[in-house]
């Protein structure tokens, strides 16, 4: 036996190189240059899946989770990966001292060349051709083939109800039964289909500019007043290859902002009106456009600051604060983040377009039978088609995901307040009280645009969507039997009538309404709140059989868009209380009561949606690592049992 190899390796090779000079330009001007040079190299290889079964032509899924191969075939830890960034810094900075001002002022450039490769697109496929041999989505196991169910007494060779879906799946990866095979095919920036295995891959530039001024003045020996201001410029990511396409209204290639467009059909709902329009997508260059996102110019970051160290010499103020004892600090600033170069070069890459899931589903022989691989040939291949921009996904649901960053994307920003009383105390010690916020606001979030709009009016009943799903649940919830539900207004005059989806095999014959028929379909999801779930398999689903337009968009099941308009706040009380080293003793008590708010929960670089996209605040509360108390002690670190006992139940 030869010697086993690894299928996996991560490179990682970051150099840095900086260089200053600092001179004294007079005596009371100094400058201080300097230029940096930053390279992140990451590149994490991977066996990419490959026929692995002599007398096939591509690589083999058996059963998906139930069974594993010898070579990986799970897109997460199948996939290639790599980065090679480059960074490029200059800054001066200048400081003069003139008379009772401190003046300081500056600017740095940031040049970001960045080269990013995948080879897959999270969910949906990569670039290798992969056969999912399975009962599926595209291959049913009918229930002759299968041994007779199990019924109340004790049987031999019979299956329980909740093996046979198992046994279904089992029962296809046995026999090489292919439900689909699929690749991420890729294409060049005029949509050219590019030869198979092809990862994406594109060049971007970012570049970000930043100036500043400041002063410190001296008012008094007891008074410092601190001011400035800053003006940042980031010129978003610009392509350098074009491999980047933009979601538009394909009827009229105008591009689709998220903002406006759950607006638009936040208002249609409010009328009972659909407002969903095909979407295509077209390359960048070809909307005269090579930025991912529009360059913002409006960052300009104020700041103030007062330090006041009084002298009270007597009466009461003279006993609470002491005579130059006490110090109070107060400060505010606009600060503006730096906008993640995840979402502007990985997140974009991954819209459809340049990375495109096709396959073949549930392929038959020539005797029109179920596939199977290796006893009727080499499996049937995805045919890659050049297309005329815009591309437009297929229905239903051409593409399962979209990754998008939106076009009118803002940096965030943080309102910084902060004010601290500081006593000195007998015995060398010291006493600060303080409040600290961090008020975030515009910050990078991510939207649906295929979000529900459970607020959907029916306009012949006035009836709301919440209002008929609440009152179904509730009687299911119950133990209504779903055959017996209350017909709701917005169910049956939403939905086609029953006798079009009995007739199309939609609903079980003893079932006289939509709403019932609805109910027997979906009870799990009803009960349980799987809103989407049965919005977009069940009400969409069964409109478009029947021929009527769906409520959603049937092309991209999750229309993921990075945008702006989050917030979150955050609310502390510190206390410090220290004793500066006197007679070999020193000690550090800091204690901090906070509260940590926002709408998601998660940080700003998490992939997950807004609850409900049209209403951003709905789930806004304390953040996942939110800690209201934490305090710790000179040399040690201990934390306040409710901290700990907070800390567990949160991981």
């Amino acid at each position: 036996m030869g010697r086993a190899k690894s299928v996996r390796s991560n490179r990682q090779f970051p150099r840095n190189i900086v260089a200053a000079l600092t001179g004294n330009i007079r005596p009371t001007v100094t400058n201080d240059l300097r230029f940096g040079f930053t390279r992140f190299y990451f590149w994490r290889q991977a066996v990419p899946p490959f026929p692995q079964v002599q007398g096939t032509n591509i690589a083999l899924d058996l059963a998906a989770t139930l069974l594993d191969e010898p070579v990986d075939v799970f897109v997460q830890r199948s996939r290639s990966q790599g980065d090679n960034q480059q960074l490029y810094q200059f800054s001066d900075n200048v400081t003069w001292i003139k008379g009772s001002h401190t003046l300081q002022f500056g600017a740095t450039a940031r040049i970001i060349n960045h080269y990013h490769m995948c080879e897959d697109k999270v969910v949906g496929g990569m670039s290798a051709l992969i056969g999912l041999l399975d009962a599926g989505a595209f291959f049913t196991v009918p229930a002759e083939w299968r041994p007779p169910t199990c019924g109340g007494t004790l049987q031999q060779n019979c299956l329980r109800s909740a093996d046979i879906s198992r046994w279904n799946r089992f029962y296809a990866a046995l026999l090489g039964i292919i439900d689909n095979v699929s690749i991420m095919m890729t294409r060049d920036a005029d949509f050219t289909p590019l030869p198979f295995g092809t990862p994406l891959m594109n060049k971007f530039r970012y570049q970000a500019w930043d100036i500043y001024a400041s002063d410190i003045w001296r008012v008094r020996p007891s008074l410092t007043f601190s001011y400035g201001v800053n003006y940042q410029v980031q010129v978003p990511t610009k392509t350098l290859d074009g491999r980047l396409a933009l979601a538009v209204d394909a009827a009229t290639r105008k591009i689709i902002t998220p903002k406006a467009y759950l607006e638009a059909k936040r208002q249609a709902a409010l009328k009972g009106v659909i407002f969903n329009p095909t979407i295509g997508y077209m390359p960048i260059r070809m909307l005269g456009r090579e930025k991912t996102v529009d360059t913002d110019w409006n960052n300009i970051g104020p700041r103030v600051a007062l330090a006041w160290h009084p002298r009270f010499a007597s009466g009461l103020l003279g006993r609470v604060f002491g005579a130059r004892k006490t110090v109070f600090r107060g400060g505010y600033s606009l600060t503006f983040d730096r906008l993640n170069l995840v979402q502007l070069t990985s997140i974009p890459m991954l819209a459809a377009g340049f990375g495109q899931t096709i396959s073949v589903q549930g392929p038959k022989n020539t005797r029109g039978e179920p596939f199977r691989i290796g006893v009727d040939g080499p499996a049937p291949l995805p045919v890659a088609e050049r297309v005329t921009p815009p591309l437009i996904p297929l229905v239903p649901f051409g593409e399962l995901l979209s990754f998008q960053a939106d076009p009118t994307l803002r940096p965030g920003m943080m309102h910084s307040i902060n004010f601290t009383i500081q006593r000195e105390l007998p015995g060398d010690m010291l006493l600060e009280l303080g409040y600290v916020g961090r008020l975030g606001r515009n910050l990078p979030q991510s939207v649906n645009l295929n979000s529900i709009p459970f607020f959907m009016k029916d306009p012949i009943s006035g009836q709301t969507f919440a209002e008929a799903y609440d009152a179904l649940a509730a009687q299911l919830r119950a133990g209504v039997m779903a055959g017996a539900v209350t017909p709701q207004p917005w169910f049956e005059n939403q939905m086609p009538p029953i006798a079009t989806l009995r007739q199309l095999g939609l609903c079980p014959a003893a079932t006289s309404t939509a709403t019932s028929c609805l109910a027997s379909r979906f009870t799990s999801e009803i009960v349980t709140g799987l809103l989407s779930n049965f919005w977009l398999n069940g009400i969409d689903r069964f409109r478009r059989l029947a021929g009527l337009p769906p409520f959603m968009n049937a092309q991209v099941q999750e229309l993921f868009f990075r945008t702006d308009g989050g917030i979150s706040n955050y609310h502390a009380f510190m206390l410090i209380f220290r004793k500066r080293p006197s007679h070999g003793l020193q000690f550090d008590f800091n204690y901090t009561l906070s509260k940590s708010l926002d709408q998601v929960g998660s940080v700003q670089n998490s992939a997950g949606f807004f609850p409900s996209s049209f209403f951003p605040d709905l789930d806004y509360g304390p953040s996942f690592f939110d800690h209201r108390f934490w305090q710790c002690g000179g040399g040690w670190r201990s934390c306040s049992r409710r901290h700990w006992v907070e800390s567990v139940r949160r991981s």
